[in-house]
């Protein structure tokens, strides 16, 4: 693992595996996708949301 979600330690994360996760690499924090890389998920990668649903924004009153 080289990097990990905000929120959460290598720690945490190694702890919730059932196998040996090598943490001894971790350098921070997971940036952040770029609108260009979202846009690559979602239009290309997988457009019909099979496997990353898209965040529905809330209603506005």
């Amino acid at each position: 693992m080289d990097t990990c979600h905000p929120g959460k330690t290598p720690e945490e994360i190694k702890d919730l595996c059932q196998f040996d996760l090598d943490i001894s690499r971790v350098k921070g924090e997971t940036e952040m996708p770029t609108l260009e890389e979202l846009r690559i998920i979602h239009e290309v990668l997988d457009p019909e949301e099979i496997f990353i649903p898209k965040m529905k924004r809330p209603a506005q009153v």
